[in-house]
């Protein structure tokens, strides 16, 4: 089961799965954490910046379940979706995170 809230669970608490900042600034760096539970897989992310597909990026491994992506920074404002996959099973999509 893989789990993603972009908000988390608590504003005051990292629940180790949700996405930070939840509403990035121009210049902050964009992180999606997510946790794979009852799944061997790595997790892979699957991300458009204004509809264009951008190259799909393996999770880095940041706990004993959760996993981590970073997006970098980003200059201009942008319109990103994303959805997680792993294994045979996959997030809803994201959208959109505006920027």
């Amino acid at each position: 089961m893989i789990k993603h809230l972009p908000e988390g669970l608590v504003p005051f608490e990292d629940c180790g799965f949700a996405r930070h900042p939840e509403t990035p600034l121009i210049g902050d760096e964009i992180v999606i954490d997510c946790r794979v539970d009852q799944n061997a897989a790595t997790p892979v992310l699957h991300w458009t910046v204004d509809g264009a597909a951008q190259a799909q990026r393996a999770g880095i491994r940041s706990g004993e379940h959760t996993y981590r992506f970073s997006l970098g920074r980003f200059e201009r404002p942008a319109t990103l979706s994303y959805r997680i996959q792993a294994g045979g099973e996959s997030s809803p999509p994201h959208l959109p995170l505006r920027r």
